[in-house]
């Protein structure tokens, strides 16, 4: 993760700070990338799935080439284990050049952390997890590892890892679901999430209850 320096909008310099963050996760099928989204971390941050690896004309380090909502392209090369070079255009002609990229109009390089994982959203246990009733979903059984990873009890096995973005409880698997804690009444032991997707077209209700 990084800040990049450079514009996200024309004519508007990028602020340095964690509102202007970006990320590459890795999921079971690839990568996702976040970019805080001024300041909405977590459940409400942009999230794109860029899982095509490739090598710039079959040599040279990884890399992986995305596109965004309106066309925007986003670009991530490996320099190595820990680094990977991020770089933004506003658009497919802003990136594409005769014989090589453009130069990015904001770039980085993004440096591996270590998730947090810290139990203040949701502690380890098995959990049993009731949706919102118009859904018609039925209820699924959670086990969460106090080293990050989660299963899925029941006829369909899904796992993947978990962690805690910016208050946020995060599922990462194929892709990265973030719920919001909502506030409980006092003694409930039960855990209320918020689901909304980051285009807000997706918004549900979960409840977690440990067993």
């Amino acid at each position: 993760m990084g800040i990049p320096s450079g514009e996200f909008v024309k004519g508007t310099p990028i602020p340095q700070n964690k509102g202007s963050e970006v990320e590459l996760l890795r999921t079971a099928d690839g990568f996702t990338y976040i970019h805080a989204n001024e300041g909405r971390g977590g459940s409400e941050a942009q999230k794109v799935a860029c899982n095509n690896i490739t090598r710039s004309g079959g040599k040279g380090n990884a890399n992986i080439n995305c596109e965004l909502p309106g066309g925007k392209q986003i670009r991530f090369e490996w320099l190595d284990l820990d680094k990977v070079k991020y770089e933004y255009w506003f658009s497919m002609k802003d990136k594409a050049g005769q014989t090589q990229n453009k130069p990015g109009q904001a770039s980085v390089t993004l440096v591996k952390k270590e998730p947090v994982r810290t139990g203040k959203v949701i502690p380890p246990g098995v959990y049993t997890v009731d949706f919102d009733a118009e859904l018609k979903w039925a209820p699924v059984t959670y086990l969460l590892e106090a080293n990050g990873k989660f299963f899925e009890r029941g006829d369909k096995l899904r796992q993947g890892t978990w962690q805690e973005i910016d208050g946020d409880f995060c599922h990462i698997d194929s892709e990265v679901h973030c719920y919001k804690l909502l506030p409980r009444a006092a003694g409930d032991k039960a855990f209320k999430l918020q689901y909304k997707s980051a285009n807000g077209s997706n918004s549900y209700g979960a409840t977690w209850t440990p067993n």
